[in-house]
């Protein structure tokens, strides 16, 4: 029974969150995100199974990575696709037209991001001089740039043309021409307040609004140790900036291994010299310590647990359909359909399992780890795709680290159940109103 008021007590209060204009318009526009996000999940997952090198080399014989990782990159600008559907939410609150207003989200996203020169040369001569944009910047490094600016912009937009500012044409004049007119001045006006920002922003140290959140975001995070509390901050910082739309792992990634590298070397050396694998010997956090638990579980956050809960107790044809897609990529270490999808990004009732799980999991492993009942992870896997079941007992570590993964996979299933099910209950229910 108290388990039961709890539950209602979380239902009511993440009802009244996904009640918030701000919080329903991010939710649902990722959630329009689906098939772009599953089209990059299967090339992904296609290019990056681990068959052996004859799949590999007939992939790359044939031109098929090269298609396979091109399709994957572009659909990994997230930045990109936020922008223009965050946009189109605007507009729907607002009841105004969702392309001209995704046109001015993804305009002003663009003029915020910066353009970086590339010179070709031939013979010592320079023949091509151009300003091209980084797929970085377009992908989850912009993705959080890409939600202020869009949503600030449309809205901007939206306001402006419920105030009339817009052009009029004789009756006579076809719809489709006078509307177009009509967006005219406003979306200028939009226009040239972002041109400002842009302006603004290239006097400033960053050069961008882009690049200054993700700097903001990175450098305090350069100045921290190596002891167990930066750790685990590492681990939870991971899963948190993934909550709020950010590339965790790629803005911490360069951090970790300017801290973590020298100790994962270190035990890899005495792994390979046969030196015992004893806390004497082995530094336990090392980089892979931070990467088993940000990665191995199904991606940051230990989504395997959420995509099993989908799969095995979803009562809301929502979930059930997402778990269904969501299983294999999840298996793989692909998150992006669930985080997406589902979605976990500003998600308020799955940030306590997403961010808080994985913590308390590495904090077990520690100690584990520290007393010699589980084994270290010493071999750095380069398939990040290698499935989670698996690749424990490839690390280096023994059976008893692949035995600790798959117990791993055991606590994320049961941690995630209580928030799925609120989760779900609240889609079950909204989906019998639309009935």
């Amino acid at each position: 029974m108290k388990m039961q008021k709890v539950q209602e007590k979380v239902m009511a209060a993440a009802g009244a969150l996904q009640q918030n204009k701000i919080m329903n318009l991010i939710s649902k526009s990722m959630m329009k995100l689906m098939p772009v996000l599953m089209t990059g999940a299967i090339c992904s997952l296609i290019n990056g199974l681990p068959l052996g090198d004859g799949y590999t080399n007939f992939l790359a014989s044939t031109g098929l990575s090269a298609l396979l990782s091109a399709a994957t990159t572009i659909s990994q600008l997230m930045a990109l696709w936020v922008a223009l559907s965050m946009g189109a939410g605007v507009a729907e609150m607002w009841d105004e037209d969702k392309t001209t207003c995704s046109a001015v989200g993804v305009l002003t996203f663009l003029l915020c991001t910066p353009l970086n020169m590339t010179v070709t040369a031939e013979s010592g001569e320079i023949v091509n001089v151009a300003n091209v944009l980084s797929t970085t910047d377009l992908g989850a490094k912009g993705m959080f740039a890409a939600m202020i600016v869009s949503a600030l912009s449309s809205s901007l937009y939206c306001w402006l043309m419920s105030k009339n500012l817009k052009i009029k044409l004789p009756e006579s004049v076809p719809e489709f021409v006078s509307k177009s007119f009509e967006s005219i001045i406003p979306a200028i006006i939009v226009g040239v307040v972002f041109i400002a920002v842009r302006g603004v922003f290239e006097l400033t140290p960053w050069g961008s609004l882009n690049t200054a959140i993700y700097e903001i975001i990175q450098t305090p995070l350069s100045k921290l140790g190596g002891t167990l509390p930066t750790m685990l901050l590492f681990v939870f910082l991971t899963s948190l900036l993934w909550w709020f739309g950010l590339h965790g792992t790629l803005i911490l990634l360069p951090i970790a291994k300017v801290l973590y590298m020298p100790q994962m070397t270190t035990n890899l050396e005495a792994f390979m010299a046969g030196t015992p694998l004893d806390p004497t010997s082995i530094v336990v956090l090392s980089y892979l310590f931070w990467y088993l638990f940000i990665q191995f579980f199904g991606g940051p956050g230990m989504l395997l647990g959420l995509d099993i809960n989908m799969l095995l107790f979803g009562k809301s044809e929502r979930y059930k359909a997402l778990g269904k897609l969501a299983a294999v990529p999840g298996l793989f270490n692909i998150i992006e359909p669930v985080v997406y999808g589902f979605p976990v990004v500003m998600n308020p009732i799955l940030l306590i399992p997403f961010c808080v799980g994985p913590v308390i999991y590495a904090i077990i492993g520690y100690f584990l780890m520290t007393a010699g009942i589980v084994g270290y992870p010493v071999v750095q896997i380069t398939v990040m795709t290698m499935p989670s079941p698996i690749v424990g007992f490839l690390l280096g570590g023994g059976i008893s680290l692949g035995i600790f993964m798959l117990v791993g996979i055991l606590f994320s299933t049961v941690m995630y159940y209580p928030f799925f099910k609120v989760a779900d209950k609240l889609a079950l229910k909204e989906e019998q109103g639309n009935e």
